[in-house]
């Protein structure tokens, strides 16, 4: 068997539960998790704090626009593929009516920002250095629109290895080649933004083949339905890139470039906390549609629990791993250990969310689309309005507080409706527990001025979490067997 042989039969079995897809999903985590943080030792030696905090402003700014665009027209995508995704010329035809559509729309949002740059970074944001980097981020928007809807296209053929590579894998990988070759070749700092577009745009070109297709002709009917689904999931989209995208944003608004630079390297750590959730959520999301569409609630109620159990132990012991060596890993990076405690309450929203794991993707699968825009919606507020009532007092630390709230008041809201909307409950008193036993660890270790304590005090109430959430575990096999889901038409359902 050759080497191509032994990867595809790894990737086909893959698809048999989530233990599988955690095996081999967890090679592509892994070398995205460092790629990532090779990069950002990288841009942090290749600029200076000042226009380091600059350019994470304004990637976070297409950032927000490019998956909020690209996620929602994906979300078609994923809604119609995934009821019938062995009808491969209706998915071509599909994609190609989304993939133009975003073009149109990021083109003439990156299009406009870049004419403009000069009156955006004076008069929105008073800083006159951020204009070279809104003209080269903005093809950025464009690919990496592009990028995300054809994600959405390969989660609806449950290609989930494929998504992982195309989403993580080789941006990341292009990343860790591309800059250091811009740094060895001395050439401009604007550089470090074309090689993000590049980062994008070479991976989707490895999805866009199909949609060049001979066999297959013409384009999918764009309805009315469609665009008010992908409206919704737009705005839902914009308000849910809470985390590096707005809070970045408001930073920028709020404090100097400085203490901007300060919280993106905070924000870009944080953003691997769900890391090994986002495998077990693309799993979760095409079966939980078969499941809703056959009416399977039992079934669908055992996968919520799998999954979340799944999600609280592989955020509890990223975090763990993350935080334990954050104190060492950021001198790396330079005059950065400031954002060792941002980092660190930072920890709280994705591990509240852990708990609550797939109950946005239910809501999405659904078809409540209202309710999800309206709850992300009021999570922005929250976001928006916690900083900059607070950022006087208590500075760069208002922003996790307000993401911690926003966590904690509108996911308890989520699980609500869907136990009134499909009986499905999803968090108990145990569950409630972990919760505040972490926000009150997080609390303590928010005394000690020394990041090395505060840092172990952290890990500690990170590894007892996911001590507990693998209690009924003994052993790898169980952990694999426990993750396989039950599909329609099977009788016994695990307990």
């Amino acid at each position: 068997m050759t080497l191509i042989q032994r990867v595809k039969t790894g990737f086909d079995a893959g698809k048999k539960g989530y233990g599988g897809l955690l095996l081999l999903g967890t090679g592509t985590r892994l070398f995205a998790l460092g790629s990532q943080f090779v990069v950002l030792i990288v841009m942090t030696r290749m600029l200076d704090k000042s226009s380091f905090g600059d350019a994470m402003g304004v990637f976070a700014f297409y950032r927000i626009a490019s998956v909020g665009i690209g996620t929602g027209l994906g979300n078609v995508l994923l809604y119609h593929i995934s009821r019938t995704p062995t009808d491969h010329k209706a998915e071509i035809r599909r994609h190609r009516t989304v993939a133009l559509t975003g073009i149109l729309l990021a083109t003439a949002v990156a299009g406009g920002c870049a004419f403009w740059a000069d009156s955006l970074a004076i008069e929105i944001f008073g800083k006159p250095s951020l204009a070279r980097w809104l003209m080269a981020f903005a093809p950025f928007m464009v690919f990496s629109t592009l990028n995300t809807v054809a994600i959405g296209a390969l989660d609806g053929r449950s290609k989930i290895m494929e998504a992982l590579i195309v989403a993580e894998a080789a941006p990341n990988g292009l990343r860790l080649l591309l800059l250091p070759l811009v740094h060895l070749l001395s050439l401009p700092d604007t550089a470090v933004a074309h090689v993000m577009t590049l980062s994008v745009a070479i991976p989707w070109l490895r999805t866009a083949w199909r949609l060049g297709c001979r066999s297959v002709g013409g384009l999918a009917p764009w309805v009315r339905w469609d665009a008010g689904y992908a409206t919704k999931y737009v705005l839902f989209s914009f308000s849910s890139l809470q985390l590096g995208g707005v809070d970045i944003l408001i930073v920028s608004g709020l404090f100097s470039s400085l203490a901007a630079a300060d919280y993106a390297v905070a924000a870009r750590i944080a953003a691997l906390y769900p890391f090994f959730q986002f495998i077990i959520l693309r799993r979760f999301t095409p079966i939980a549609g078969q499941l809703l569409h056959v009416g399977n609630m039992e079934v669908l109620q055992a996968e919520v629990t799998r999954c979340r159990r799944a999600s609280l132990l592989a955020v509890s012991l990223t975090m763990a791993g993350i935080v334990m060596v954050l104190p060492f890993g950021l001198r790396l990076l330079g005059d950065y250990e400031s954002a060792v405690p941002i980092a660190i309450m930072l920890t709280v929203a994705p591990f509240v969310r852990s708990n609550f794991a797939s109950c946005d993707r239910i809501l999405q699968i659904a078809g409540y689309a209202n309710w999800g825009l309206g709850i992300m919606i009021t999570g922005l507020a929250v976001v928006i309005c916690v900083p900059l009532m607070l950022h006087a007092r208590l500075g760069l630390e208002s922003i996790p507080i307000g993401m911690a709230a926003s966590s904690l008041l509108l996911q308890p809201v989520i699980a609500h409706v869907l136990k009134q909307r499909l009986g499905i409950s999803t968090i108990g008193l145990s569950e409630i527990g972990m919760i505040v036993f972490v926000i009150a660890a997080v609390m303590l270790a928010h005394q000690f001025s020394q990041a090395y304590v505060s840092a172990a005090i952290v890990t500690g109430a990170y590894l007892v979490i996911a001590a507990l959430a693998a209690k009924d575990y003994s052993g790898f096999t169980k952990i694999v067997s426990a993750f396989r889901p039950r599909l329609p038409g099977q009788d016994r359902v695990r307990k």
